[in-house]
């Protein structure tokens, strides 16, 4: 009876580890629907989220921030590949959204502080052992700024300061994960930020 005990004991615990999930996204916890441009069927409108933020990544992933240019043309560029990826009918309205969104951001102190950083990364891969799990990601940025290391994550979503609080709550634990990536990587303790690209003066 005892050894049939164990026997059963150790079986809960091979079910036990081959349930925990052997990598997690640090944005898992999130537990958000998977995000994707409108389908070619789906009828016109405004453009969704997912549109505007793919496009404003892509853009700000080449951008040199000292640059005083217009960033519409960079905004077409990225448009014309994220469209042949994935056609769908609103990228033309996207890309006129995304455009004045990084015109406003562009301008602000937000950007004038990253074009005078040292940008150490963009789109920064990373993967770490916590316990049995490997967490994965990838920095939209991690620069050093008047002696301090940031980690930074761009936000094209609508935000407003009442609500600034809780989008900063909501994307904590996302936050801790790539400062755990970047203390392991570079042996020393970086800030994490969020950067709302339609309301740089909320970004801290």
């Amino acid at each position: 009876a005892a050894a049939t005990a164990r026997a059963w004991a150790g079986r809960a615990a091979l079910r036990a580890g081959a349930e925990t999930p052997r990598s997690r996204a640090a944005t898992a916890y999130l537990r958000e629907a998977p995000k994707r441009p409108a389908a070619p069927d789906e009828p016109g409108g405004s453009p969704t989220g997912v549109e505007v933020g793919q496009l404003c990544h892509l853009t700000l992933q080449g951008w040199d921030f000292a640059s005083t240019a217009d960033p519409a043309a960079a905004c077409a560029a990225a448009r014309a590949l994220l469209e042949r990826r994935s056609p769908g009918p609103r990228w033309a309205q996207a890309e006129r959204e995304a455009a004045s969104v990084l015109k406003t951001f562009l301008s602000s102190s937000a950007a004038e502080e990253l074009a005078g950083a040292e940008i150490l990364g963009r789109e920064v891969p990373f993967a770490y052992a916590d316990g049995d799990t490997v967490v994965r990601g990838a920095a939209d940025l991690v620069y050093r700024s008047k002696g301090r290391l940031v980690v930074a994550d761009f936000k094209s979503e609508k935000v407003e300061e009442r609500s600034a609080a809780k989008i900063r709550g909501k994307y904590a634990e996302q936050g801790r994960a790539y400062l755990e990536a970047v203390r392991l990587a570079w042996g020393e303790d970086a800030e994490f930020r969020l950067l709302f690209l339609r309301r740089p003066d909320l970004s801290v």
